[in-house]
């Protein structure tokens, strides 16, 4: 599982560098890795080898390959600070809506998901970034990587929103004897 770990974290860092000299194939590559990330988890598990070190790990380059790689991306495909200021919501925003659900975890030691289910429809979870990002990158012309951006900054922000506002609703409910 550990070198299926660094295989995809290598493809997904070597997507990112195509964004500099070819967008389509940086996208499908960017996906490919995103499929193969799940398979690392899968072959702990088949080979009885899983850790939370592994989890963990695994978790923290998919944030490493999804920042270089929208970083790189919003470098080659856009021009101004007005821009910049778009790509940088879609990257943090990215990175929070992992964050807002591990960090409940860290906080109050549950799930968030299995807390409040309604975290598992809200969109916006990585596999669909990467997909969405596949797709507006197969047809690379300057207003769709800007709406590509801009759909990115609005999706993971208002998830992320709406996860906290799910959440402190559950947090703050009275309990029940």
């Amino acid at each position: 599982p550990n070198e299926m770990t660094a295989f995809t974290f290598a493809l997904g860092i070597f997507s990112a560098l195509l964004t500099l000299v070819n967008l389509p194939l940086a996208g499908i590559l960017y996906q490919f890795s995103s499929i193969l990330d799940g398979v690392d988890g899968e072959i702990a598990r088949a080979s009885l080898r899983t850790s939370r070190l592994g989890g963990y790990i695994d978790s923290i380059l998919d944030r490493y390959v999804d920042g270089s790689f929208l970083a790189l991306l919003a470098y080659s495909t856009l021009r101004g600070p007005f821009w910049y200021l778009i790509a940088l919501l879609a990257l943090l925003g990215s990175v929070m809506v992992s964050y807002s659900t591990e960090r409940f975890k860290g906080a109050f030691c549950r799930d968030a998901y299995l807390e409040v289910p309604a975290l598992r429809k809200l969109p916006g979870k990585r596999d669909e970034r990467v997909f969405l990002t596949m797709l507006f990158l197969l047809y690379p012309v300057s207003a769709f990587m800007k709406a590509l951006f801009v759909l990115l900054a609005v999706l993971t922000n208002l998830r992320v929103a709406l996860t906290l506002y799910f959440i402190s609703r559950k947090v703050s409910q009275p309990k029940t004897i």
